[in-house]
């Protein structure tokens, strides 16, 4: 995705994901929202602190229609990545490799 395209995802609504690094790593788990809520601007983004701790940016919108930025890291082990996100209390990862969302059990 290019950069000057984050603004039209997310003034959409819009699911994405931005990487901030390279990585071929295949679960994407998320570890710091920026926004949850029903209108969001890409200028959400712009008072986010050390980008360089993460892998990449992702944007969803849940059954409530709320749509949330989060920062994200990439991990190869999907033991790892179950055992991050629920440590940050997520609701899902993400399989790169299969396009789907692996529901944490809450």
């Amino acid at each position: 995705m290019k950069r000057n395209t984050l603004q039209y995802y997310i003034k959409n609504k819009l699911p994405f994901t931005y990487n901030l690094k390279q990585s071929t790593s295949r679960f994407i788990v998320s570890i710091k929202n920026v926004y949850k809520g029903k209108t969001p601007k890409a200028n959400e983004l712009i008072n986010v602190k050390n980008l360089n701790k993460f892998d990449s940016l992702g944007g969803w919108m849940d059954e409530n229609n709320n749509y949330y930025l989060d920062l994200n890291i990439h991990l190869d082990s999907k033991e790892d990545a179950l055992k991050i996100g629920n440590l940050y209390d997520q609701l899902a990862i993400y399989d790169q490799k299969e396009n789907k969302v692996i529901n944490l059990n809450k």
